[in-house]
């Protein structure tokens, strides 16, 4: 089941719409990670874990279960990078070995998600922190309780994903990830209902939709020529906040034991 998720990442390319906000993730995770040693589960290919290092992290150990999204990480053959493949519910590691764990959407795709997160607990010291995203189902909506997204076995509401934690974790800080205010106008992030409708807003999100369809090179060249800023928000366009929880398409754990 964990191979769903190397499936549902095989575009995320620095071309793709989601490029930029996977990445925020580590970006948000990396203030943690200083002279510590990480476990990072479900790293698909790898394009988090640079930034995990040059952060200052002691030594990661990327892990996944798809041997096909192992294979395309050899640029992160480096001393503090050890690549394994893994099933996330049954770790091959002893109790408290990592001082950080990240998990970015992952728990959505696994079935067993209750005890994915024990397992997570058990490998992490006491003094650990352990970042985990997840969709959130009030921005995702399942249908009668079913993901939209056929990679998805179940989608949280932030009480749920609370409650998944708690047990595990004694402190358990919700955030909601959100993108900036310099994208908001774009489609893409926002659902119908809380997209602007005022004229001036329906002419740029008409506008955001004709380009969207344009070649990459040219609907980039295009907004920086118009607005200053790449089309699709970058690594450092997105904000995490308590404050937005409710409406955040993401949700992000901050969880100590």
């Amino acid at each position: 089941m964990i191979d769903s998720i190397a499936a549902e990442r095989a575009t995320i390319t620095p071309d793709s719409p989601l490029w930029g906000e996977h990445r925020s993730r580590y970006h948000f995770a990396a203030t943690y990670v200083k002279d510590k040693r990480v476990l990072d589960i479900a790293c698909g290919t790898g394009f988090g874990e640079q930034i995990l290092i040059d952060a200052g992290a002691e030594s990661i150990v990327a892990a996944d279960y798809s041997e096909e999204a192992l294979a395309t990480t050899s640029f992160l053959d480096t001393p503090k990078t050890n690549l394994l493949r893994t099933d996330g519910t049954r770790l091959p590691f002893g109790d408290s070995t990592f001082d950080v764990v990240t998990s970015f959407e992952t728990v959505e795709h696994i079935p067993e998600y209750g005890k994915f997160v024990a397992e997570l607990r058990r490998v992490l010291r006491d003094d650990g922190v352990m970042i985990m995203s997840t969709p959130n189902a009030f921005y995702t909506r399942p249908i009668n309780g079913k993901p939209v997204n056929p990679f998805h076995v179940f989608e949280f509401t932030p009480d749920e994903f609370r409650s998944l934690l708690s047990p595990s974790f004694s402190t358990v800080e919700l955030f909601g990830q959100r993108v900036s205010e310099d994208y908001r106008i774009c489609p893409y992030w926002e659902l119908p209902d809380m997209l602007p409708t005022d004229t001036k807003s329906k002419i740029k999100i008409a506008a955001w939709k004709i380009q969207v369809r344009m070649p990459h090179a040219l609907r980039d060249g295009i907004s920086r020529l118009v607005s200053g800023k790449q089309f699709f928000p970058g690594e450092k366009d997105f904000v995490f906040d308590t404050s937005v929880l409710e409406k955040g398409y993401v949700q992000v754990a901050i969880c100590r034991p």
